[in-house]
């Protein structure tokens, strides 16, 4: 692929919902689509740039990276595309690669590079309680991270209830993280929670 699309053509981008790759036409001079996955049947919007500059940096011991990636769209307009990913990794985007960026309810989800063939999936860091109990690099918490991606922000009536446990659980651990009680409790509880979402996810994606 070139780095101008000179003629309609078809390419393959990821959905952001269950990462399946399907076949969409793009055109010349237009950058953003709202697609529909033809596998999960989940509409998204993809925004199809070519890279000038990128900069992370990564926190290992907070597991997350900032990403800051300067991008052309074909209209010629210049924008800066920054977030935030869960995990210590990088991803290789460089000056000239042509890359789709993939939002579920105009959150980023799928930053993949069409150049390389690659593609990386964004979560947002750090579940606070989950973290706390189990540790950022858990089984536990990359199944409630999924939960959280895949399932609650990719609603429109659910994902409030995220921006709700972020405030709430900050106040709760602010107030009673250092109880010991407090964590054997919440340990106790959130035990069967895991489970069920587990279950849940794998019953979800063999449906795929």
């Amino acid at each position: 692929m070139s780095n101008t699309i000179q003629a309609p053509e078809q390419i393959r981008i990821v959905c952001p919902k269950c990462e399946v790759q399907s076949l969409y036409e793009v055109t010349p001079f237009k950058s953003v689509y709202n697609l529909q996955c033809p596998n999960c049947h989940s509409d998204f919007k993809s925004r199809i740039v070519t890279v000038r500059s990128k900069r992370s940096r990564g926190y290992k011991r907070k597991h997350r990276r900032n990403f800051s990636i300067r991008v052309l769209d074909f209209s010629g307009g210049e924008d800066l595309i920054e977030f935030v990913n869960a995990g210590y990794e990088d991803f290789e985007l460089r000056a000239r690669d042509k890359a789709i960026f993939s939002y579920l309810i105009n959150n980023l989800k799928i930053v993949q590079n069409y150049t390389i063939g690659r593609y990386m999936k964004v979560s947002a860091p750090t579940c606070f309680i989950a973290t706390y109990l189990y540790g950022p690099k858990s089984k536990e918490v990359a199944t409630l991270r999924c939960f959280r991606d895949d399932v609650l922000l990719s609603s429109a009536l659910l994902s409030p209830l995220v921006d709700f446990y972020y405030l709430s659980s900050q106040t709760t651990l602010r107030w009673l993280g250092n109880f010991r009680l407090f964590k054997a409790i919440s340990l106790l509880l959130m035990k069967p929670v895991v489970l069920c979402i587990g279950w849940y996810l794998q019953i979800k994606r063999s449906r795929y």
